[in-house]
């Protein structure tokens, strides 16, 4: 994947979480995961 993409997922996931209620812990941590694995694949870990 390239950065740009990766960046707009990024960017689409961050706004759909702050869009959303945040109903559940369950919700957040499926979130930190998603930034975890975006972070990181955009530094080639």
């Amino acid at each position: 994947m390239s950065n740009h993409v990766l960046e707009e997922n990024f960017l689409q996931a961050l706004s759909e979480a702050y869009n959303k209620p945040r109903k559940s812990s369950c919700h957040i941590k499926i979130f930190e995961s998603l930034i975890c694995r975006c972070v990181s694949e955009a530094l080639g870990v």
